[in-house]
């Protein structure tokens, strides 16, 4: 029941938060389910010596508290519960206070409220710590205590930025910087979303000192100072200032940290940052990062199988809780798969000496060690000169440098942006017979290979997106690939090969296809679809090499994994997981193209693809576009008369190089109006260039044709 929960929270547009899929759960039935906060049954697990899950919400970890919520309950019956309210009250009876629940914090020191204000930038941070004090922008504003509210915060900012933009959030930040923010609040100084610089009281209201860019100012009793990089669960909003007192799992994970450094009476205003970064490696064939959930957690010891200390022993020493873990995947990805945290420093672990740590973040796409080897900042990095051993040391600057690769590479499709899709949402969008397209899908499943052809504007990109989403059953583009095909495309593009690098040498750089294939194995569970453009204007059997065996429908999975023409070892196999689809595309009006190699071709199913001038659903949309009747019934008697005469020239032509129907799909557009003018831009800038490359020698016959189609 969870995972269909899910998919219709992610339909409607609501995030799949823990507190509304309770609620979610007890509005559907409310005899099994009650709608209490998973923050109190944390609490209460906690006290019971149990740990929850506290990763975002999925359906795995969501199934597993919805598990201990049934036993608890059970646990309870003796005590003869009337309802749900009896039941959190006896929540409330056996937890700890709710503030000191709220922030699994066992001191009660830290009363009033928490906020995260932005530090603007590295160079604003010093001002802000050396000189005891926060600061919100804008100084063109003046004092803000003249602004008599919200409204009149907005209506000043969008004066001075000469728009009428919303400015929800800065107009907020100004209110609650003046009026909000109170004397004894604590208070984090952030820079961007997922680092924290600094943790304090504020001891001041707000004052206004006229000079300087940093004038609207809170003076502030700093508690501690330092450098921590937040996992993505916890990462805070980019605004300038939130109020962060019930971002809970924020609290949990920075709280004891500035907590237990402050604590200890050193003077923190200049100290060094409490966290240090290390390298993991791991090798797939004993362990992998993916087996990890995020959440779990996991041990590694200091020994090797032989009994002896690894290598570099006195960095498993130094490792302290709280330290960032960047995990390494060795052959044969060769790449960066996985973000930790150390929880428990080297520790007696069933006799033998280990460090312990949680998988905070899975990245959706690996940084393969290569793309930042040879960056300015990395060539005295220990793994950059020797990757041989298990725990490495990173400086901050160089996991600075990791961390923006892995940003800049990250997929980035957050789970809000996924939805269930499937035929009917398909159908919705195109002119193709449905019994065709449910055809399509289950050469699809069945083949793995298909290649949709057909001429110019049948719409073959299009369906093929909408195959891909129908499969999946929901819309995801980070499982869903495209590339284009061309005359100087090669099998380094696709799979591997080697590539100058930036220091001048040659580096083994890995392919689309081949990264597709990897990020796709990381994710066994869910079909993936990678789409091939012109598929046939490349040299395919010098693009695809050995790959010619591996796409076959029976060909696929570990064991029919081959060593590639760049492998450095016989460990190194390449293969293509079952679930990777391929659908490539052919335009059947180019001349400039050689038929499709033999060996390639009984490895797809070919899918003819036809104009559809003709479909009651072309003149649907045209219609609910804006398209006159009148003129769309002049679109579909001039375009299916002229692809009659494009059909008969047997001798230049054929049925192939009619034109589709997608050059009269008008955009959907406030202020676009498909009209007369509209139809005569694309007969003169995109139907005539076709015709007159299709007759190139007989120009009167395709003056002929325009005048009728202008007519």
């Amino acid at each position: 029941m969870v995972k269909p929960i899910f998919q219709a929270i992610k339909a409607n547009g609501v995030k799949p938060a823990w507190d509304t899929l309770s609620a979610v759960l007890w509005l559907l039935r409310p005899e099994d389910y009650a709608p209490i906060k998973i923050s109190y049954y944390r609490m209460l697990a906690k006290e019971l010596d149990f740990a929850l899950p506290e990763s975002r919400p999925t359906p795995k970890a969501f199934a597993e508290v919805l598990a201990w919520m049934n036993g608890f309950r059970q646990a309870i019956q003796g005590l003869e519960p009337n309802d749900w309210v009896d039941v959190q009250s006896f929540i409330w009876g056996v937890l700890p206070d709710e503030e000191e629940a709220r922030t699994t914090a066992n001191s009660g020191q830290d009363q009033g409220r928490y906020w995260v204000i932005s530090a603007g930038n590295e160079k604003v941070w010093p001002e802000f710590r050396d000189s005891g004090f926060v600061a919100i922008g804008w100084p063109e504003l003046g004092d803000l205590t003249r602004y008599d509210g919200p409204t009149a915060f907005e209506t000043a900012l969008q004066k001075l930025s000469g728009d009428k933009k919303a400015r929800l959030n800065d107009r907020l930040a100004c209110e609650e910087f003046v009026r909000g923010m109170q004397v004894g609040d604590h208070v984090f100084a952030k820079l961007g979303s997922k680092r924290i610089l600094g943790f304090g009281k504020v001891t001041s209201e707000y004052r206004h000192e006229g000079k300087g860019d940093l004038p609207n100012r809170r003076d502030v009793e700093w508690l501690w100072s330092g450098s921590v990089e937040l996992p993505r669960g916890a990462w805070v909003p980019l605004k300038t200032l939130t109020n962060v007192s019930e971002y809970y799992h924020f609290l949990n994970h920075i709280l004891p940290i500035v907590r237990k450094t402050s604590s200890s009476g050193d003077d923190m205003s200049n100290s060094d940052s409490p966290t240090h970064y290390w390298w993991l490696n791991a090798n797939p064939r004993i362990w992998d990062f993916d087996a990890v959930d995020i959440g779990e957690r996991q041990f590694y010891t200091a020994y090797n199988e032989k009994g002896n200390k690894r290598r570099i022993f006195k960095y498993f020493e130094q490792a302290q809780p709280g330290d960032i873990v960047v995990g390494y995947q060795t052959s044969p990805l060769r790449a960066i798969t996985a973000i930790c945290r150390i929880t428990q420093g080297l520790h007696d672990r069933d006799g033998v000496p280990s460090i312990e740590f949680e998988k905070v973040e899975s990245l959706t796409t690996p940084v393969p060690l290569e793309t930042f080897r040879s960056q300015p900042g990395m060539q005295h990095c220990e793994v950059v000169i020797n990757n041989q051993g298990s725990l490495f040391r990173l400086t901050e600057d160089e996991y600075d440098i990791i961390r923006a690769f892995i940003d800049e590479s990250e997929v980035a499709i957050s789970t809000d942006s996924v939805r269930p899709y499937d035929k009917t949402d398909a159908m919705k969008d195109l002119f193709l017979d449905e019994t065709l397209f449910d055809t399509i899908l289950d050469l699809l499943r069945f083949k793995k290979n298909i290649i949709l052809q057909g001429p110019p504007g049948v719409g073959k990109s299009f369906i093929a997106k909408r195959l891909a989403y129908t499969l999946m059953k929901e819309k995801d583009d980070s499982r869903v690939e495209m590339v284009q095909f061309h005359q100087s495309y090669s099998y380094e593009d696709f799979i591997q090969g080697y590539r100058p690098g930036e220091d001048g040498h040659f580096v083994l750089r890995n392919g689309s296809f081949y990264e597709f294939c990897r990020r796709a194995a990381r994710q066994s569970d869910k079909p993936f679809v990678f789409i091939i453009d012109e598929i046939n204007r490349g040299n395919l059997s010098k693009i695809f090499g050995e790959l010619m065996l591996l796409i076959e429908h029976d060909k696929r999975g570990a064991d029919h994994a081959l060593p590639l023409t760049y492998s450095r070892s016989g460990d190194d196999r390449f293969h293509i997981p079952d679930h990777v689809h391929l659908i490539g595309m052919m335009n059947t009006a180019d001349r400039s193209l050689a038929m499709v190699d033999y060996a390639l071709r009984r490895r797809f199913n070919f899918v003819d693809l036809e104009p559809c001038f003709a479909s009651p659903r072309f003149e649907a949309y045209l219609k609910d576009r804006g398209v006159p009747e009148r003129l769309i019934q002049r679109i579909v008697r001039n375009m299916e008369a002229l692809n009659r005469e494009i059909s008969k020239d047997n001798t230049h032509l054929g049925p192939r190089y009619r034109i589709g129907h997608s050059f009269f799909c008008p955009p959907h557009k406030d202020d676009f109006f498909p009209d007369e003018t509209w139809y005569e831009w694309v007969v003169e800038y995109d139907i005539a260039p076709l015709l007159r490359e299709y007759w190139f020698d007989n120009s009167d016959l395709v003056d002929g044709h325009l005048e009728r189609l202008r007519g």
